[in-house]
């Protein structure tokens, strides 16, 4: 199975403005995931359909190690969109989660879509666990009594720091009574 018919297939979503919107509530990306079945069961030796299985996970991955985006700006964008919904479908099943459907796209345009992908993932994980943290209640209370006792400290510093300040001058100014001395003169 040659790999260019999926090249020329995401070509033909980007002309068409198909959606690749991945998680798209109006319309589920249907007729760009319909079309790529359909390519994929006209280029596939196993045409058994609509289950996907193994072989079906290989084929497309073979094809995506070969496509590279084309044209200007707005259609290159648009066809790692198109890529990212394939990678997409294709790491919901078993196929891309091993080791071994990322060797077969390592070193390939789609293996550097992949690899943003899985990193893009990672930060939103872990937005949302800092998230979760800063909104936890019990979290939330020990940030601020920790908030309140460096406040406390920073404050007591102040105040020794004064107080020493202070003392250093009255002994250089003798003439002058500290606050709350009064001398017995007058």
């Amino acid at each position: 199975m040659e790999g260019d018919w999926l090249q020329e297939y995401l070509e033909e979503a980007v002309r068409r403005h198909l959606c690749t919107k991945i998680g798209c509530t109006t319309c589920g990306a249907a007729e760009f995931r319909d079309g790529l079945s359909a390519r994929l069961r006209e280029h596939s030796e196993q045409k058994e359909w609509p289950v996907f299985n193994q072989e079906h996970g290989v084929a497309l991955l073979k094809a995506l190690a070969q496509v590279t985006p084309v044209g200007d700006s707005r259609e290159r964008t648009d066809f790692e969109k198109a890529t990212r919904c394939v990678l997409f479908d294709l790491s919901q099943s078993f196929v891309l989660t091993s080791s071994e459907g990322d060797l077969m796209l390592e070193g390939s345009w789609a293996g550097e879509v992949l690899k943003r992908m899985r990193a893009h993932y990672e930060s939103r994980l872990a937005a949302q666990q800092r998230h979760e943290e800063l909104n936890d209640p019990v979290g939330a209370q020990k940030r601020r009594d920790e908030k309140k006792r460096l406040r406390r400290e920073k404050h007591e510093m102040r105040l020794a720091l004064k107080k020493e300040r202070d003392r250093i001058w009255f002994e250089q100014h003798p003439k002058f009574e500290k606050p709350g001395h009064r001398s017995s003169g007058i």
